[in-house]
C-alpha cells in the first residue's frame, strides 16, 4: 500500500526508526510498538481511503484482540471523515499537518539549544512529557498514574531508539539547566523530515 498522507508517512517512519514493525497487507498497514501495547497511534491499522472503515475495524480486531480500545487510520489527504465511518460508534480524530518546502528559521531563542545526549536530559524530557497538561493526558493520568508513568517511559524509550539508530534528533531548549521544550527531528524518506 502506497501511503498517500504525509502525515502517516512520516508517522510510520517515526515508529519504524523507533522500533515498531509495519507489515503491509495488501490494503492497509497493521502497525504494532511491542515496547509499547497500550500506545494507540502505536498499534494501530491503517486502511487506505477506499476501504471502508468497517472492514478496517474488523482487521483491528483481528490483530489486537485483546485491545479495549479500536485506533485506526484512514490514508486521506481531504481531511474529512469518511462517510463509511457513520454509524461505527468510532470518535473521528481528524489531524491537521502541516508541510514546508523547506526548513526556515525562527531567529534567536533564549535558551542553550542542544541534542539530548545524556541519561539526564532523557529523564527530563520524561519528567516535561509527565507534566502535560493535555486534558487527554491529565484524565490518563488521574485514571491511573503508574499506567501513564510506564506509556509516557515506553515513549522517552522510542524517542531514544530513533536518535539511537541514527535516524533522528531530538533538539532540547534548556533554560538554566531544565529542559523546557524539544523538537524530534527524523528523517522520513531520501527528502522528508518529520519535525
Amino acid at each position: 500500500m502506497r501511503v498517500r498522507s504525509l502525515g502517516f508517512a512520516t508517522d510510520l517512519a517515526v515508529l519504524r526508526a523507533g522500533g515498531s514493525t509495519i507489515v503491509e497487507e495488501g490494503d492497509h498497514l497493521v502497525v504494532r510498538t511491542p515496547s509499547s501495547p497500550n500506545y494507540w497511534w502505536g498499534n494501530f491499522v491503517l486502511v487506505a481511503a477506499s476501504v471502508p472503515v468497517a472492514a478496517g475495524v474488523e482487521v483491528f480486531h483481528r490483530e489486537f484482540p485483546d485491545a479495549d480500545h479500536v485506533a485506526i487510520g484512514v490514508d486521506g489527504t481531504d481531511g474529512a471523515v469518511p462517510a463509511s465511518a457513520v454509524g461505527l460508534g468510532l470518535e473521528a480524530d481528524v489531524s491537521v499537518v502541516l508541510t514546508a518546502p523547506a526548513a526556515v528559521s525562527a531567529g534567536g531563542v533564549d535558551a542553550d539549544v542542544r541534542p539530548l545526549s545524556s541519561d539526564g536530559d532523557w529523564e527530563q524530557l520524561l519528567q516535561l512529557r509527565q507534566q502535560d497538561d493535555h486534558p487527554a493526558v491529565q484524565l490518563r493520568r488521574q485514571e491511573d498514574p503508574a499506567a501513564d508513568d510506564a506509556f509516557q517511559r515506553s515513549r522517552v524509550d522510542g524517542a531514544r531508539r530513533v536518535v539511537d539508530s541514527g535516524a533522528g534528533v531530538y533538539l532540547g531548549a534548556f533554560r538554566d539547566g531544565y529542559l523546557v521544550s524539544t523538537l524530534g527531528v527524523v528523517c522520513a524518506g531520501s527528502r522528508t523530515v518529520r519535525y
